[in-house]
């Protein structure tokens, strides 16, 4: 995907993105230490009938990496911004754990520029055992680097049955972040940390689907609950046998989901 990416400079950042198709806007917002390249294989399967945009979001991927302190609201800014450059009046965001709460963040600041929302194994609040693991992500990588980072990382993202059976997408998943300027990730890591939206979801009127795999140990099932609980109206969604990135471990089900969703809320 990198070959297909152009840049465009929003606020003080030259982000890299991909747009494909025509049609009403389906953005999907990776998580953290990803990328757009998270969602690649779905670009084939909705850009016949959407116009599909993900991009690199501040800090990540082929985006700028200006020095932090970064949050996930100067996140959901950015993304607004690349949103209007790119003459998007509503769209429907996808968002996967850090994307999620960006696409929450953005939901709030930015109402008229989200149309539904669908929100993967994603928090609202600093609740102390999610933040407790990403201390020990901090902490890793302040001792060991990136690769130390990604391998704290890869035993809270992959359900135990699917880190024995997959071994190699746990060594893909650490390969992919090998790469990163430890800086610009440890950042993005603390914005994380510091996000706090819980108490603030009532005013999101918009279609949602709160999606969470059933073993998702990072962000478990209770955090999707609580999102589910505080926005009107939205529905819910536990996926059985299955970790934190639930449109890996499970790709089939994890766009039945959206498709069902996009079917009822945002009809090709």
């Amino acid at each position: 995907m990198a070959k297909m990416l152009q840049r465009i400079q929003v606020n003080d950042l030259s982000m890299a993105y991909i747009a494909q198709g025509h049609g009403l806007p389906l953005v999907f917002l990776h998580g953290l230490g990803a990328s757009a390249q998270l969602w690649q294989d779905l670009f084939p399967l909705y850009r016949d009938h959407y116009r599909v945009i993900a991009a690199d979001t501040r800090g990540h991927g082929e985006s700028a990496k200006p020095a932090g302190p970064y949050s996930i609201a100067q996140f959901a800014g950015d993304w607004a911004a690349l949103l209007a450059a790119l003459g998007v009046r509503q769209a429907c965001l996808v968002g996967l754990s850090m994307g999620g709460a960006i696409a929450m963040e953005l939901a709030l600041a930015h109402p008229e520029r989200v149309a539904a929302l669908v929100l993967a194994d994603t928090w609202s609040y600093p609740d102390p055992e999610f933040c407790g693991q990403l201390d020990r992500r901090v902490l890793r990588g302040s001792e060991g680097g990136v690769e130390a980072y990604a391998r704290e990382a890869s035993t809270q993202v992959f359900s135990p049955t699917y880190r024995a059976a997959h071994p190699e997408a746990v060594e893909r998943y650490v390969e992919s972040r090998r790469q990163l300027p430890l800086e610009p990730l440890l950042a993005a890591t603390r914005a994380c940390l510091a996000f706090h939206i819980r108490g603030r979801l009532g005013a999101i009127r918009v279609p949602t689907l709160v999606l969470v795999g059933s073993e998702d140990v990072l962000t478990p099932p209770r955090l999707a609950r609580a999102i589910h609980e505080e926005i009107p109206g939205s529905k819910y969604e536990e996926i059985p046998r299955t970790g934190h990135l639930v449109n890996i471990e499970q790709p089939a089900r994890f766009r039945e989901l959206l498709d069902v969703f996009l079917d009822e809320f945002l009809p090709a």
